[in-house]
């Protein structure tokens, strides 16, 4: 971690994102059941929704981390419920700016694991997806089978897979990176625009990859031991009921489908979320030039 925190801090001295908070949507800040006052950044499909129910546990506002359901996520969050708007009843608050006193972390993913989950669950699921059938699903199949603007499509995504008649992640790759298309969703957009990294003093940062081992390291921190982290785990499934772990499409066997043209498009799309916290860029996202 010590790594991690450095090169960000080198990284913002050097870059001309913004050092003040400007996109609030993300930001929140909370006090620990052990009296820490903490900042956080979250960004879609980084593991977004397991981290606002820690952070819930932390600050005390959910008491049984076993049976925690997800309506009790969205009242302790201020962006979801407006009457949760004290940090002493648990709530995680929007704040206008972020307190330089507090501790302040955010937890960071591999931004073509990222993107892939964001596929896995927005596009390739059929279930609860209509919206993402319509923008940019229809689009892209348009696009990518070549059919009239009359065309006729399903009025389910479901349908539409069965007729073949569905987006592939190369498919998905390919419109990423045409005409700023992966500005157009918090889920695939980079972190940077989802949260003012620059605006933070990072005290500490974790890796959704080792959050088995650094969210502890965290709870120490915020003078947190109970609960335990494997008592939070316990709870994870019935409230996030939306996570694409357990798929069996995997990552390697859908980058290996794109040409180095488009490896050499995404790089260059979330080239930027690498460098700034210094994460390793996996083999399988190179291009066979680099």
């Amino acid at each position: 971690m010590p790594d991690l925190l450095r090169t960000h801090h080198e990284y913002c001295s050097q870059s001309p994102l913004t050092r003040t908070l400007q996109n609030r949507a993300s930001t929140l800040e909370g006090l620990s059941k052990g009296g820490v006052k903490f900042s956080t950044c979250l960004t879609a499909k980084s593991a977004s929704t397991a981290l606002t129910q820690i952070f819930l546990e932390i600050t005390g506002f959910i008491k049984d981390p076993i049976g925690v359901q997800f309506k009790q996520i969205l009242d302790g969050d201020h962006r979801s419920n407006n009457e949760c708007d004290s940090l002493e009843k648990g709530c995680l608050l929007q704040p206008d700016q972020i307190d330089k006193d507090s501790l302040q972390f955010i937890f960071v993913r591999d931004p073509m694991d990222r993107i892939f989950s964001a596929w896995k669950d927005k596009m390739n699921r059929t279930e609860d997806r209509e919206m993402y059938y319509e923008f940019p699903g229809k689009q892209i199949i348009r696009e990518e089978f070549d059919l009239p603007e009359n065309f006729l499509f399903p009025k389910r995504k479901m349908d539409a897979h069965k007729m073949g008649y569905y987006v592939s992640f190369q498919m998905f790759a390919r419109w990423l990176a045409k005409d700023n298309h992966y500005k157009t969703n918090i889920h695939w957009n980079t972190l940077q625009s989802s949260c003012d990294i620059c605006a933070f003093d990072f005290d500490f940062i974790g890796r959704i990859s080792q959050m088995d081992e650094d969210m502890p390291r965290l709870m120490q921190q915020l003078n947190v031991r109970s609960p335990s982290y494997d008592e939070i785990q316990q709870g994870f499934q019935s409230a996030n009921a939306h996570s694409t772990k357990h798929s069996k499409l995997k990552i390697e066997e859908e980058f290996s489908k794109l040409t180095n043209v488009e490896l050499e498009n995404l790089l260059a799309i979330y080239i930027g979320d690498y460098a700034a916290f210094g994460l390793p860029i996996p083999g399988f996202a190179k291009p066979s030039f680099i």
